[in-house]
C-alpha cells in the first residue's frame, strides 16, 4: 500500500505544473477567440450591412466562441 504524499513543498510543486499547463491553454484560447473575433468586427465595420447585421453577426461570433471554449474546457470521461 502506497503512502500519502503529505509534503507542502511536493504539492507546490504539483500545482504550480498544473498552473503552468492550465495557463497556457487558457492563454492560447483567450487569443484563438480574440483573433476569431476580431476579424469578424472587422469585417463588419469594413460593410455595408446595417447596424442590425453587424450586432446579429458580433453577438454569433461571441456565443460560437464561448460554445467552443466551454466545450474544450469538459473533463474527459477517463473510466469509460
Amino acid at each position: 500500500m502506497n503512502e500519502w504524499d503529505n509534503d507542502p513543498r511536493h504539492l507546490e510543486i504539483m500545482t504550480g505544473w498544473v498552473r503552468r499547463i492550465v495557463d497556457e491553454v487558457a492563454k492560447q484560447l483567450a487569443d484563438d477567440i480574440v483573433d476569431r473575433v476580431g476579424r469578424i468586427f472587422l469585417q463588419a465595420k469594413a460593410s455595408n450591412y446595417e447596424m442590425a447585421e453587424h450586432s446579429r453577426r458580433r453577438f454569433e461570433a461571441i456565443e460560437s466562441a464561448l460554445i467552443e471554449l466551454r466545450a474544450r474546457g469538459r473533463p474527459r470521461d477517463h473510466d469509460g
